[in-house]
């Protein structure tokens, strides 16, 4: 059983996001893309939680919504994997 604290602060402080705001760091992307990689990954199910949320765009609500660069690389990380889950 592993877990990582996936989420951060905008890196913009102020709330609001910026072209350069993130969510996840390097070392937070690079420790989730090795997670769910299948090639090392035993897991045959992957539960991630967040507490933002990652479908809603509503400007009222924090979300992955306010970082839409973060917000597609994760959608298109979860994608892959799940196609290389496939192949193999």
């Amino acid at each position: 059983q592993r877990h990582q604290p996936l989420e951060s602060s905008s890196s913009s402080g102020s709330g609001r996001s910026s072209s350069s705001s993130t969510i996840l760091g390097p070392e937070q992307w690079e420790w989730l893309e090795r997670e769910l990689d299948p090639s090392s990954s035993r897991a045959s199910l992957h539960i991630i939680v967040s507490s933002i949320q990652v479908f809603s765009t509503n400007p009222a609500m924090e979300g992955w919504g306010h970082f839409p660069a973060e917000r597609q690389k994760l959608l298109d990380l979860l994608v892959g994997r799940r196609q290389q889950r496939r192949r193999k």
